[in-house]
């Protein structure tokens, strides 16, 4: 059953990474032109300083069902792989989150 489960799992998982890294990232800003008149207001825009991070970290949320449909909910870290273009990934985050409410 275990087996089963983590086939699932690692199938479920392998759609969102294949999905994901077919997205195209945001495309880099042209050479930005300065406006011959600007106000005060846009000149304290442009004095704030700017943070870029790149990261390469993927989300991937999934529901992990047994042969029954039952939710798996006591999975661990060891009992789950993750593949990308048949390559095993790094899982640096792993956490069970309860979709019932109240």
């Amino acid at each position: 059953m275990k087996k089963r489960t983590s086939l699932a799992f690692v199938l479920i998982f392998s759609l969102f990474i294949s999905i994901a890294a077919q997205q195209n990232p945001n495309p880099k800003p042209g050479p930005q032109t300065t406006p011959e008149q600007t106000n005060p207001q846009q000149q304290q825009v442009e004095k704030e300083d700017v943070v870029r991070i790149t990261t390469n970290l993927v989300q991937v949320d999934a529901i992990i069902t047994d042969k029954n449909g039952k939710q798996v909910t006591d999975l661990k870290p060891e009992e789950i792989e993750i593949y990308e273009d048949g390559h095993p990934q790094k899982i640096t985050n792993f956490s069970y989150i309860s979709t019932e409410s109240g």
